[in-house]
């Protein structure tokens, strides 16, 4: 509708002067002269664009937003499918291969080749099914150690046993020394595994106090001279540094624990040093306030192969250092491993300068 078309002009009694036919949308305004009525103006408000080229450019504007969203549905579509097809097939390969681990089947891998952060999870999984894998060997292993180990002192005391009830042997001092002799060996090892398994678990009780550990490591010392002697096995507590300082070092440890891993550390060299060498127990301290203990026996020493494995629980090491005695089951060190990190101290084997093995605890205070 035209400009002129919707105004109109009506006189003071609404009698229409000019303009468009009465109109139910029309507005009109009161015109005075002189504080006296004489006329009204009148316009048809517009609802609507009215121009033809208005009307066009909205439908060609319409329609062109229109075509934009189907063309974009379209390439989204284009676009997002292969990839999303993808990442649904990428999805079911992980998926398949976690269910795998949970079921318990370690050697499954995530065969994914890809170099984005699925690759690096798929990556990340696969590490994590060879830890699972060699975990679940060391578990098989160990329980099959553990069995040999119990096997043995229980099927010898049962053939001395039997032995006895048919008379081929007589229950003489000799077979109750052998029953005692396996007996002591049996209960070692259960001891050895229930402390380890109390360390597994965080259990194993340690009550701690105040305690100088070089003054613990003079006790232990004085403790196996005279089993070292009766073995013609020289020991020595060497100092480097001064002594009084290092008895004077001390921290909060269970020293019934500490004196435990020196002491199985002294036995292990006794046990395994051939007579007329000796262990030399050397204490030193460092700038950076470390406390370092080391014990360096003689010959036989050890292969790097055995020195990398020789903390594993029941790890049978060179037959030339193989067990003699009750208790040598493969888990005195793995105790004294478990001690020294329980206390944050560093456990490690070497090479001895004496031709045999050292074992090095290093001991840090804050």
């Amino acid at each position: 509708m035209e400009f002129e078309q919707r105004v109109m002009l009506l006189d003071a009694n609404k009698h229409r002067i000019i303009g468009p036919p009465n109109h139910s949308d029309e507005v009109l305004y009161p015109i005075y002269s002189q504080g006296e009525l004489i006329a009204y103006l009148g316009h048809i408000p517009q609802k609507s664009l009215v121009e033809a080229t208005e009307v066009q450019f909205v439908e060609e504007f319409n329609f062109s937003l229109l075509w934009i969203w189907l063309v974009s549905c379209a390439v989204t579509l284009a676009v997002a499918y292969p990839w999303a097809n993808s990442l649904i097939k990428t999805i079911e390969v992980f998926n398949k291969g976690v269910r795998q681990l949970a079921q318990g089947t370690y050697g499954s891998r995530v065969a994914i080749d890809r170099k984005d952060e699925l690759g690096q999870l798929a990556t990340d999984i696969n590490h994590l099914a060879t830890v699972l894998e060699r975990n679940e060997q060391a578990r098989q292993q160990w329980i099959a150690d553990i069995s040999h180990e119990l096997r043995n002192p229980i099927a010898i005391m049962q053939a001395e046993v039997e032995a006895v009830q048919d008379g081929v042997r007589e229950n003489n001092d000799s077979t109750i020394k052998s029953l005692h002799y396996n007996v002591t060996h049996l209960s070692h090892l259960v001891n050895d595994l229930y402390e380890l398994s109390m360390s597994d678990i965080g259990a194993l009780s340690y009550t701690k106090f105040e305690a100088s550990p070089v003054a613990l490591l003079e006790q232990c010392v004085d403790l196996y001279r005279d089993a070292f002697d009766e073995k013609r096995l020289s020991l020595l507590l060497i100092f480097r540094g001064d002594p009084d300082v290092m008895k004077n070092m001390s921290l909060q440890m269970d020293q019934n624990r500490i004196q435990q891993l020196f002491s199985n550390l002294l036995k292990n060299s006794l046990k395994y040093t051939d007579a007329g060498g000796g262990l030399e127990v050397v204490c030193s301290n460092t700038e950076d306030k470390q406390l370092v203990i080391e014990f360096n026996d003689s010959s036989p020493g050890l292969t790097d192969n055995d020195l990398g494995q020789v903390f594993e629980r029941l790890y049978r090491v060179d037959p030339s250092r193989h067990r003699h005695t009750a208790g040598g089951a493969g888990l005195g060190l793995s105790i004294c491993k478990s001690i020294a990190e329980a206390h944050g101290m560093t456990l490690t084997a070497g090479h001895s300068s004496l031709g045999g093995v050292s074992m090095k605890v290093v001991i840090t205070w804050e």
